[in-house]
Formats: C-alpha cells, sequence, structure tokens
C-alpha cells in the first residue's frame, strides 16, 4: 500500500501529454497492489486533514 501525500502524484507529465505512466501508476506497475495519488493541487492544511481521516478510516476497517 502506497499513500502519496504530494499533489500532482496521479497526473501525467505536461511535457509528454502522450505517456501514461505517472508517479502512482509507476508505483502500482513495480508493485503495489494499492496506491493512492491526486490530481489536483492541494492546500497543505487540507491535505493534512484528508491524510488524518484517510488513515483513521484505514486502520478502522484493519481492527476487528
Amino acid at each position: 500500500f502506497a499513500f502519496l501525500s504530494a499533489f500532482h502524484t496521479a497526473v501525467g507529465d505536461e511535457q509528454t501529454p502522450d505517456e501514461v505512466i505517472h508517479l502512482a501508476a509507476g508505483l502500482q506497475f513495480s508493485g503495489f497492489k494499492s496506491v493512492v495519488g491526486t490530481l489536483w493541487e492541494v492546500d497543505d492544511a487540507v491535505a493534512k486533514h484528508v491524510v488524518e481521516g484517510f488513515l483513521q478510516e484505514y486502520v478502522r476497517a484493519f481492527e476487528g
């Protein structure tokens, strides 16, 4: 599992728009079964809130 907390981790390069591989896809192709990335720019405070909420739900899903 990989959680990419930087912005635009699921967006391709503007200089090579025909390339379909971005950081999130590259990690998935290299063997990660699950990858979370973003398609947009996010303010740091908002990203912190999203990550905390996501991780709380993730942990809750694996607790009995």
